[in-house]
């Protein structure tokens, strides 16, 4: 499940709120769904931090790089 991508995540969270929104489910369907959107939701949220953070490594580096240009 490692490559699980935010574009799946995000499908899988669009069609449980869906089902949330537009069927007739009992409270505890409807309580399962919303933990599992919430789990997905958890998923997404630190795969976008991590992303984030490879970007910031990666802005970083490359200024690191062009700094080094500079000097030479």
């Amino acid at each position: 499940q490692e490559n699980t991508r935010i574009t799946d995540l995000s499908a899988k969270i669009d069609g449980i709120v869906s089902r949330l929104e537009s069927e007739d489910i009992g409270i505890e369907l409807s309580i399962e769904l919303f933990e599992e959107g919430m789990t997905l939701t958890n998923k997404a949220q630190k795969l976008l931090q991590e992303a984030e953070q490879r970007v910031a490594i990666l802005s970083d580096s490359d200024q690191s790089d062009s700094a080094n240009n500079d000097v030479v």
